[in-house]
Formats: C-alpha cells, sequence, structure tokens
C-alpha cells in the first residue's frame, strides 16, 4: 500500500504560527541550554571538590614541609662548617709537611693586627710570608708592618696600597720572614 501525502489545510493566521513557531523554537532553545548548562555543572561540581581537595593537601604538606626547610637549612650549614674545617687541617697539615708549624704564626699574627685591619689572604712558606687586607686608616697599615717586621724580621715589606671606590685601603705586605 502506497501513503500518499495529503495536503493540510491551514486556517490559522499565517502570524500566529509564525509566533507558535517562534515560541516552540525559543523552548526548545531555553531547554537545550538548560540541558546543556546541567551537563557542564557536574564536571564543574566535581572539579570544584578535587580543587578543594587538592588545597586541603597542600596546607598539609606545607605543615610538613617546614621542619624539612629548618633541617635543610641545619644540614646546609653543618656541610659549610665540615667543609671550612677540612680546608683548615689541609692547610695545617701541608705546613707541617713543609716544615711549619702554622698555628704559633697564626696566633701571632692575630696578636699583632691592629682592630680596624682585615686580613683578606695570608699566605705562609718557608721563609716567605704574604698578605693582603683592608683597612679604613692608612695608619693602620704603617702600624701593622712595624709589629709584623718585629715578630717577623725587616725582610718584610709594604708591596703596595691604594683607596678604593668603596673608601677603603687595600694593601699587600710580603718579603722574607724569620720562622723560628
Amino acid at each position: 500500500m502506497s501513503q500518499h501525502a495529503v495536503p493540510r489545510i491551514n486556517l490559522l493566521p499565517q502570524a500566529y504560527a509564525l509566533d507558535r513557531r517562534r515560541k516552540r523554537k525559543l523552548r526548545a532553545f531555553f531547554l537545550f541550554s538548560l540541558l546543556a548548562a546541567a551537563a557542564l555543572a557536574v564536571p564543574a561540581v566535581r572539579l570544584h571538590w578535587e580543587l578543594a581537595q587538592l588545597k586541603l593537601e597542600k596546607e598539609a604538606l606545607a605543615g610538613e614541609l617546614a621542619p624539612l626547610r629548618a633541617l635543610e637549612a641545619a644540614r646546609q650549614k653543618l656541610k659549610e662548617e665540615v667543609e671550612r674545617t677540612e680546608k683548615r687541617e689541609a692547610f695545617l697539615t701541608q705546613k707541617r709537611g713543609e716544615g711549619l708549624n702554622p698555628l704559633s704564626y697564626l696566633a701571632t699574627l692575630e696578636s699583632i693586627v691592629p682592630q680596624g685591619v682585615t686580613l683578606t689572604s695570608l699566605s705562609l712558606k718557608k721563609s716567605t710570608l704574604s698578605l693582603t687586607g683592608v683597612t679604613l686608616e692608612p695608619r693602620e697599615i704603617a702600624v701593622l708592618l712595624a709589629n709584623i717586621q718585629a715578630a717577623f724580621g725587616p725582610g718584610v715589606r709594604l708591596k703596595g696600597w691604594e683607596k678604593r671606590e668603596d673608601g677603603r685601603y687595600h694593601f699587600e705586605l710580603g718579603g722574607e720572614a724569620r720562622f723560628k
């Protein structure tokens, strides 16, 4: 049996039919938008919940991390102290191997260096003393030189000094020293 399309007669006014069609489309659009919003709300709520959980975990881990950071700082400080001690021991061992006892010379140097002088380098060899330093007053360089010559002999001389941009005097002393 074949179906024939029977034309339908529409007796409604054209404006009414267009208005109903527009309202149906508008209703369908709002229903589709509501359905889409509901479909997107589920993952959004889940993501929000997961984000809240991650924030709580982050805060908990931050509380656990603070003592670890303090331990790391203490470990670093101890490591630096060990390195300084190892350098000192290596220096003393080297000087003892050269026949010098640097501890007594270092103690002598420490006692004769004026308070305003900072030594930046020191070298002790079998018969040579060399050091560099900084001070704010050039008179202190002369006092230091006199003290060193009295303790280690007149062979130690002022090699040079200059006033730099930082307002401090940088100097170098060196020469033949008598190590007793």
